[in-house]
């Protein structure tokens, strides 16, 4: 009983932790995704100022605070642009698997072969017949 309780202690420190990181994220992640907001309304104003001529642009660097210095710095990549080619048709290649039947045409009522109860009538009708014409000579 003990250990069960002290299991779900532990669950419940460990949910707390991870609860506290996700938040310590988000608000990482939303103080820089403000941050980006505010540059691209500078660059806005700047442009706005200056004509849209970025010769005469001045770029001005906000001040770091307190917060982003705490903050690890992490390195941006530079993305690989990718490059399209140009198909005007496109192959399409056909799956391994069986091809799927419509679920309309296997719920379908079956129409009745009546040629499957025909033919062994008639062969019974010709035996009697074939029996009887011998029986009456």
């Amino acid at each position: 009983m003990q250990e069960e309780i002290a299991k779900a202690k532990q669950a419940m420190e460990r949910k707390k932790k991870l609860a506290e990181k996700a938040a310590a994220k988000a608000a990482i992640r939303a103080q820089k995704e403000a941050e980006k907001k505010e540059k691209k309304e500078q660059e806005k104003k700047a442009k706005k100022k200056t004509g849209g001529n970025k010769e005469t642009e001045t770029e001005e660097v906000p001040e770091a605070s307190e917060e982003e210095i705490e903050a690890p710095v992490q390195e941006e990549k530079p993305q690989k642009e990718k490059v399209f080619k140009e198909k005007p048709i496109r192959n399409r290649t056909r799956g391994r698997g069986p091809e799927t039947i419509p679920r309309a045409i296997l719920k379908r009522k079956k129409s009745t072969n009546y040629w499957v109860y025909a033919a062994p009538a008639a062969l019974v009708v010709l035996l009697l017949l074939v029996l009887g014409y011998y029986y009456v000579l």
